[in-house]
């Protein structure tokens, strides 16, 4: 509030005798002037309705001046405290000066038969200059200058346009007041209160910010990125050229399926986002049927009908046969648009390669036909309530049957789209246990077991006994349901040879890692967008170095220096990851499709060391990302109706499953570096070295290829270093593996982005803003990114002594 508007009123005390006096004559003053009006106001008049003397009304003012003058003062505080106090209670902007009108047009409204002192004041004093005046003109200004302040505060909260003249506003409000008045006082026509409301919410409808009386969050597909990622930067279509399976792949296809996607995932999926988190799963515990928000179940009936479960799938199947590449992208914007959703079709893909690769022909013939046109969804049921990651420990059996199935007994925890009701069946690959089985994970088998049985034509039988007990109440994805499953006699039939389910099961685990941080960058990539579309419009102080946006009251945020940090960290990591993942992808087409045998070996080598990166990085990044997003819309970003905050809860989950980042962490540095000295290693560091080498000497370059190289160096040796560590004591592994896979990730992020910085640079001559924005961020992202390396390495150094030393009764 302006200084002239007084502080909230004390609490009350004792007044003395003097005191309740000049009160008592001060109440009757008031009344008097509300209908006589301030000039009938006199010593004489007070000292009659009183029944003092007029030399004991005079002992408390003066002269009549002073009493005028006082009784404009108490009409003022009583005006505050009843109107302006109150109203300050209410949230800044809007909703505050709604309550400053209302509570305004209820004080006109009590007073109809007395008058109000603000508008009589102003007709019996408008041409009498004097103290009086000065008084009456001073109140009314303190209180338009409140008024003036709430507008200015309501367009700085992103409610009234930017472009608002609070001067112009306040005259149509106060124009509003004065019409009240005098309509109901001197015309006295009914229904004047009413109409003075209606032109309040006219005056605010005229003035409204479009996107602030229901904020909504937006998504738009990154098609023009993604094509810079596969014509640009890989040659994605020469590469398909050259494997025989995909040799009538070309970029014009590419784009058309890429465009139709992101139609699909931005205009049928995203919209349920938001809804679907509201709303989550419900279980029904009589029948253990799970019903998804409302609008799911029709939007995978439009997927379905769309043929996008088919799209990288085998036509021996029903599939269309295009490369995985495509798959990539079409679900980094799904998961943009709406993970929970997602997650329903999400393990269906990795269910298909896991019993294409180990089923029987009796089972591909019987389940990938349906996986494959998504009219079944599949799930892997691995863990259970006492056993987390150690699969080693799972406990559910399985019995053989004369028929040669077996019944499955146990229980399973944590199973994403256990039930739902999208589809007629549904499909779960099972671990248990043989009755020979020997202990540990080497006596882990994989069955398939359908929620209804499957008859010989097709068709579908009896209800299976694997049904959903319960439903997680979670921090996030609430749109898709996370199952308690329990199998009581479960018919289902194996999967590959006995004992090797884990392995077999290895296939689906690992399309799910690489899926879960495709997950991560969907988010990052949809958080920034709205980030960014909010930076841009929300103004909030001025820029350090002088205002920036003369014209309004404040600037937009995206002047502050940390504001654009936080953009440019998540646009750095979704732009950044999109290039591995998108890269990554096209190894694997390369090791399912290539007719060359060292070549599928290499690219197989290379996803091996990726997947664990992939998982790992890509989330913490995606949960740093979408936090930083949440920031930047302030105390906005924490409330739901922005959308922003769900960003977040769904981010944290993917950090945790499929292997927590400790684990996959634990892979890289232990299974795909030391187990095999390096090689899997060596094979990237080769793509690293052959692109120093190339660029080396382009001055234009420096910037991007000497940290490149540098870091490339330090991990070469911090990985010989923590090897010998590991010979004389295992732990050494534990105590850096999470700081030496942040540590690869970001030499991947940084081979990347020197790699687009290449090509933007040469391209920058175009004029395309495009190759500009690129290369700002590639700089970004070595300057105020990369350098978290050094501490990384610093800490995975300094060993597993600070960790181990302190005894465990000490925590």
């Amino acid at each position: 509030m302006t200084a002239a508007v007084s502080p909230a009123p004390a609490a009350p005390r004792t007044l003395q005798k003097g005191q309740q006096t000049r009160a008592a004559i001060l109440d009757a003053a008031l009344g008097l002037a509300s209908h006589m009006g301030l000039e009938g106001l006199s010593i004489g008049a007070l000292a009659e309705v009183t029944r003092m003397s007029k030399s004991g009304v005079f002992a408390h003012f003066g002269s009549r001046e002073e009493l005028q003058i006082s009784v404009v003062r108490e009409y003022h505080r009583r005006f505050e405290d009843e109107v302006f106090f109150p109203a300050m209670r209410e949230p800044r902007g809007l909703p505050r000066l709604r309550a400053l009108f209302e509570r305004w047009v209820r004080r006109v409204s009590q007073e109809l038969d007395s008058g109000c002192i603000y508008i009589s004041g102003a007709v019996e004093f408008d041409d009498r200059p004097g103290p009086v005046r000065d008084a009456l003109a001073s109140m009314v200004r303190a209180w338009q200058q409140a008024l003036e302040r709430a507008i200015e505060q309501a367009v700085a909260e992103g409610h009234l346009r930017t472009d608002t003249d609070p001067a112009q506003m306040l005259f149509e409000i106060h124009g509003l007041i004065l019409a009240l008045h005098h309509d109901a006082r001197f015309l006295r026509n009914p229904g004047v209160v009413d109409r003075a409301r209606a032109g309040f919410e006219r005056v605010v409808e005229h003035y409204q910010a479009p996107a602030a009386a229901v904020p909504m969050a937006q998504y738009h597909p990154p098609l023009r990125d993604m094509q810079f990622v596969l014509h640009e930067l890989l040659g994605a279509a020469d590469t398909l050229k050259a494997l025989p399976r995909h040799a009538e792949v070309d970029a014009e296809t590419i784009n058309a399926v890429l465009e139709e996607a992101g139609k699909f995932a931005a205009g049928v999926v995203f919209p349920l986002n938001i809804s679907g988190d509201e709303e989550g799963c419900t279980l029904d515990k009589a029948t253990h049927e799970v019903r998804a928000p409302k609008g799911f179940r029709k939007a995978y009936a439009s997927y379905v009908e769309g043929g996008w479960p088919a799209l990288s799938c085998d036509p021996e199947y029903g599939g269309q046969g295009l490369p995985i590449v495509l798959n990539q992208c079409l679900f980094e914007m799904l998961n943009s648009a709406n993970q929970a959703w997602t997650m329903y079709p999400g393990l269906s893909h990795g269910a298909y390669e896991c019993l294409k690769a180990h089923g029987t022909d009796e089972q591909r013939r019987t389940y990938l036909p349906k996986l494959v046109s998504g009219v079944w969804t599949g799930t892997m049921c691995l863990t259970e309530p006492h056993c987390g990651t150690d699969l080693g420990l799972l406990r559910t059996k399985a019995e053989p049957q004369p028929d040669g199935r077996y019944k499955l007994s146990g229980q399973k925890i944590f199973i994403s789209a256990g039930e739902h009701d999208l589809t007629e069946n549904i499909v779960h690959l099972v671990l248990a246990r043989l009755p020979d089985a020997p202990a540990g994970s080497k006596g882990i088998s994989l069955f398939v077991v359908p929620k209804f049985s499957v008859n010989a034509d097709g068709s579908l039988g009896e209800r299976n006994a694997i049904f959903c007990s319960a439903i997680e109440h979670k921090m996030g994805i609430h749109g898709n349901a996370t199952c308690q499953m329990m199998l009581d006699g479960a018919l289902g039939t194996l999967v590959g040879e006995p004992h090797r389910g884990l392995a077999a099961m290895f296939v689906m685990m690992n399309a799910a890692r690489l899926g879960v941080g495709n997950q991560s960058l969907g988010l990052t990539e949809v958080a920034y967008q709205n980030a960014v579309a909010y930076a841009k419009d929300r103004i909030q102080m001025r820029s350090l170095s002088g205002p920036k946006a003369k014209d309004k009251p404040a600037d937009p945020i995206i002047v502050h220096p940390d504001v654009r940090k936080m953009l440019l960290t998540a646009r750095a990591y979704a732009e950044g990851g999109r290039a591995l993942a998108i890269w990554t992808a096209l190894q694997i087409d390369r090791e399912l499709s290539s007719d060359d045998e060292d070549e599928r070996k290499d690219a197989a080598d290379l996803v091996a060391l990726i997947t664990p990166i992939i998982k790992a990085f890509l989330t913490d990044n995606g949960w740093i990302a979408t936090s930083h997003c949440m920031q930047v819309f302030g105390g906005h970003g924490y409330i739901r109706e922005w959308g922003m905050e769900q960003y977040v809860r769904d981010a944290r989950i993917n950090m945790i499953y499929e292997g927590t980042n400790t684990i996959q962490s634990l892979d890289l540095l232990g299974r795909k570096v030391l187990a095999d000295n390096g090689a899997k290693l060596k094979k990237f560091g080769k793509l690293v070295a052959d692109f120093v080498e190339a660029e080396g000497v382009n001055e234009a370059m420096q910037e991007f290829v000497n940290p490149l190289a540098d870091l490339g160096d330090k991990l070469t040796k911090l990985t010989t270093e923590l090897g010998m560590k590991a010979f004389a004591n295992p732990d050494e592994v534990g105590g850096a593996a999470v700081d030496y896979l942040r540590v690869a990730g970001h030499l991947v992020f940084a081979y990347f982005w020197a790699r687009m910085a290449k090509v933007a640079l040469d391209k920058q001559a175009s004029g395309d803003p495009f190759y500009t924005a690129k290369l700002h961020t590639a700089r970004f992202y070595f300057a105020k990114l990369l350098p978290e390396t050094a501490g990384l390495i610093r800490s995975a150094r300094a060993g597993v002594a600070p960790l181990l030393a302190m005894d465990e009764a000490l925590f």
